[in-house]
């Protein structure tokens, strides 16, 4: 499963996990559950990391980094819409690393750059 992971430039945290959830939640990106830890959105699920690479499960946690995941292939569209949607919402998330491009290989990315940079 491809997925991208969020962090901020200068390795502080994003935020607590609580005010991220409300703030997804605009996004259509929600727990299924009251008590649900992975958000799901048109074509993606959330989770929140510490500096570990751990899910955060505890409203109060400081999130370090954010796992984007595209649920299934079939909706990749909608994952790459819902994608651009959070990154015009939280402008300071920078992407961990950035997709190479393919080689002769690979199948199809997930997350195709070119999509993404100003021209």
């Amino acid at each position: 499963m491809d997925s991208m992971i969020y962090k901020s430039a200068d390795d502080k945290p994003l935020g607590v996990r609580s005010q991220l959830v409300r703030q997804l939640a605009g996004l259509n990106t929600m727990p299924e559950s009251e008590d649900g830890t992975v958000l799901f959105g048109p074509g993606i699920s959330v989770r929140f990391l510490d500096e570990s690479n751990r899910e955060l499960t505890d409203e109060d946690d400081l999130v370090r980094m954010v796992d984007v995941q595209c649920t299934h292939d079939l909706e990749s569209e909608l994952a790459n819409i819902s994608l651009e949607r959070i990154e015009e919402k939280f402008p300071l998330w920078k992407r961990a690393f950035e997709p190479q491009e393919e080689t002769p290989d690979d199948t199809g990315q997930f997350f195709d750059i070119k999509e993404f940079l100003d021209e």
